[in-house]
This record gives C-alpha cells, structure tokens and sequence, in this order.
C-alpha cells in the first residue's frame, strides 16, 4: 500500500476532461505491446481492443475502459478496505467503485495544436497517418510528440494513451525542448483476436464515485497507512 501508487491514482486515470463526439465503427479485436525506450530505459505497456473499445490495465488497484466517448476508471480497493476495516478504520463500502466520464477534446487541446499531415506509412499491415502535437509546459517552453496512429484501431479518441489525436498511436516520439529524442514509443506485437468483449463492459459489483469522493477515500487510507493503523 504505498502512498505513491495510492496518490498516482487521480492523476493517471482522470486528468482528462470528456466530450460526445461522431464515431465510426471499427472491426479490430486483439492486443497490442508497445515498447518504450527513453533515458536508458526500456518499458512495455499492453492494451486490449474490442472494436470500439480499448482496456487498459494500469496498475495492481486500477483499470480503464473507454467504450467509445465513455471513460471508466475501475478502482479495487477490497484487500485495502478489508484490512483497515478490520483494524477499526472507518471506510464504508467494498472498495470496488468506478469514475465514469465522457472525453472533451476541447479541453485537452489547451495550451496544445495537432497538425494532422498528409503523409502516410504502414505499421504492422495497419495504415497510418502522421500527426505533429505541439504542447507548452509549466514553465512556457515548447516541445513536440509526432505520432503515426491508425484510424483503424479501437475508438476515436483513445482518451488515455494519447489523448490529442484521433485513432490508435502506433509510433510516437517525443522530443524535448530542445528538439532532441527524449523517449520512443514502438509496437512490439500485435495479436488479432483472443479477446472477449465481456473484458471490456463495466464489471458488476462496483459503485460509482465523483473524483471528490474517490479523492477523500484515498487521503483516508494514506493517513491510516502513515499512522501505522
């Protein structure tokens, strides 16, 4: 029960605000790996799509659901809940609860363009399309991701992976702000099929909570796990 798996929770599931948009039907069902390298690192991240749908499994207590404008953020907290209650925490509930919003491009787009090109490239027997997001930091300095997504893969906007272009990112790469190669995104595998759409319906079982309430839940479980309760 670390505090920084605890406290990441907010900021990794729903920094996005939502929004209703158009979206056209795609047929793609399987899992795609991406693979990172950046600072001498290598990590992988594994997504499952279901037409429309995409699921994403973000750590051992969270997963998301965006079954096409609409973004679950599945919390399970029952191991936690079960052993503060036990030692006389006071958390009402199971500790299984979901987020549940709709994506605003809009919003996202803040302090942020996307220039969609003309160019063109296959990845993986998909065709794809390159996109160019310019964002500002904190600090006012400027740096660019380019992106080669697919039209083709799961819902319009995937709302988590790479939220500022339309389709699925299959090669990304960012660069900082001084225009130098900061980290690579890549597919490493792509497996068609073996999946199942009940993977990616909202489980039953779980409550829904505003981001208020989850917030207090989380600062109520950081306080009994810094108090030694």
């Amino acid at each position: 029960m670390k505090k920084l798996i605890l406290g990441s929770i907010l900021a990794v599931a729903f920094c996005f605000p939502f929004h209703v948009f158009a979206q056209k039907a795609n047929k793609f069902k399987g899992t795609i790996v991406m693979q990172a390298e950046g600072n001498g690192r290598t990590s992988e991240s594994s997504y499952k799509v279901f037409e429309d749908k995409l699921y994403i499994s973000a750590d051992q207590y969270q997963e998301i659901i965006v079954n096409r404008d609409i973004v679950y953020g599945i919390i399970n907290f029952s191991e936690i809940f079960t052993a503060l209650q036990a030692g006389g925490v006071e958390l009402e509930g199971t500790g299984k609860m979901y987020i549940k919003d709709q994506f605003i491009i809009d919003s996202v787009l803040k302090n942020t363009t996307v220039d969609y090109t003309s160019e063109t490239k296959k990845i993986n027997d998909f065709n794809t399309k390159k996109a160019i997001v310019k964002l500002t930091n904190e600090e006012g300095e400027r740096y660019e991701i380019e992106v080669w997504y697919s039209d083709e893969i799961g819902p319009e906007y995937n709302a988590r992976i790479m939220p500022y272009v339309k389709g699925f990112p299959l090669e990304v790469t960012v660069k900082d702000t001084s225009g130098e190669v900061a980290t690579k995104v890549t597919v490493k595998s792509i497996e068609k099929g073996k999946v199942k759409e009940a993977q990616f319906l909202l489980p039953s079982g779980y409550k829904e909570v505003s981001r208020e309430e989850l917030g207090e839940i989380i600062s109520t479980i950081q306080e009994a796990v810094g108090s030694g309760e």
